[in-house]
């Protein structure tokens, strides 16, 4: 199992690549609990390059979800397929997480959005 992170559009994407299975979770358990905990966003995590996820891997998106809700944030899936898809669908965790086909759909969902005044839209200068 492999873990990358960044930064897009103020939301912290989490890539996860490999099974989201128990003799796997040991080697990113660590990472991830830090970078959950640690994040003052918007969570998405990208689940496109992860081929399965057993009753573990499910724990962890729990978890993950739960730690992120106690602090008012939010925790995204996105881009699950496959088995993964199926691991998830059965667990119900669209039940009480959000699920989003790719990771830009899950971005422009969980981005704060901008409130714009519609009077700072008018050009000063017209009548």
């Amino acid at each position: 199992m492999r873990l990358a992170h960044s930064i897009q559009h103020e939301v912290l994407v989490i890539r996860l690549e490999g099974s989201l299975a128990a003799w796997e979770i040991l080697e990113i358990g660590t990472q991830l609990k830090d970078l959950i905990t640690n994040s003052n966003n918007m969570v998405v995590m990208d689940l496109t390059q992860v081929d399965q996820i057993d009753a573990a891997g499910i724990g962890v998106l729990t978890e993950c979800h739960r730690r992120l809700t106690e602090r008012g944030s939010n925790l995204l899936l996105a881009g699950a397929k496959g088995p993964a898809a199926n691991a998830i669908r059965m667990a119900q965790l669209s039940e009480f997480m959000q699920l989003a086909m790719s990771v830009d759909q899950a971005i422009t969902m969980a981005a704060p959005t901008v409130e714009i005044d519609p009077d700072k839209l008018l050009d000063d200068n017209e009548p």
